[in-house]
């Protein structure tokens, strides 16, 4: 998704909303991608996605249109 955006404008990453608290990396007694997903928001994050929290309301996100 990121790189698509990038590819066509990276203003609109802030258009983007990641509800941090309705994903969960998978955790399996195999495999645990907790630090990849971790790396995966922080990515979002620095180029401009808004990370928020489902229980936030909505007229207090960033960039969020008022």
């Amino acid at each position: 998704m990121l790189k698509e955006i990038n590819k066509r404008d990276r203003k609109l990453a802030n258009k983007f909303y990641l509800l941090e608290d309705c994903t969960s990396p998978v955790v399996t007694p195999q495999a645990d991608f907790t630090k990849q997903a971790n790396e995966a928001f922080k990515r979002f994050a620095d180029a401009g996605m808004n990370v928020v929290k489902s229980t936030d309301p909505i007229n207090k996100w960033p960039n969020f249109p008022r």
